[in-house]
């Protein structure tokens, strides 16, 4: 595997230059690139397990880390024109603005966003604007802004998704 012999790694000079080659120590057994054996730990429980068992504490991922939220691909688009247009929204508690790409006479963006229910508003050329075109709801403030449900998407059958096959070709003639 490597060298075995207990010497001392003395430093080389380059023949063309006044600088130090230094060849890498061997691992020391206490060094932290080493592998040490891993803790048991009991198995991550499946969503069921964890529905069905209400009076336990919250479950938490691996660690004590709490288990991440699924988020969903989202696309927001603006067709009215306009030469810069950003989105601003409560999916970040309206704190930031984030450019939508050009494409064609469209702006568009997508955003990964957990399951729920969030109003948004267009910065069209710094000009806040909403699409009529898109659902639409009044703030608390009487300030029309989109809105938009995210679901989480579930196959109501698995079997047939997994299972399809596609349809016989015609009889030719």
């Amino acid at each position: 595997m490597g060298n075995t012999t207990s010497h001392k790694h003395e430093p080389t000079v380059a023949p063309d230059n006044d600088h130090y080659r230094h060849a890498s120590p061997p691992i020391s057994p206490g060094s932290p690139l080493t592998y040490s054996p891993q803790i048991p730990m009991e198995p991550i429980s499946r969503a069921e397990d964890v529905t069905a068992n209400r009076g336990a504490p919250e479950f938490y991922g691996v660690a004590g880390w709490p288990a991440q939220p699924k988020v969903v691909p989202v696309v927001i688009v603006w067709s009215h024109g306009g030469n810069h247009v950003e989105v601003e929204g409560s999916f970040d508690n309206w704190t930031t603005r984030q450019p939508l790409q050009k494409s064609g006479k469209d702006f568009t963006i997508i955003k990964l966003l957990p399951p729920g229910v969030y109003q948004y508003k267009f910065i069209v050329d710094g000009e806040w604007k909403y699409d009529p075109n898109q659902p639409a709801m009044f703030d608390e403030m009487r300030n029309v802004n989109n809105v938009i449900e995210v679901h989480e998407y579930v196959p109501e059958n698995l079997e047939g998704v997994s299972g399809f096959e596609p349809p016989p070709s015609p009889p030719s003639r």
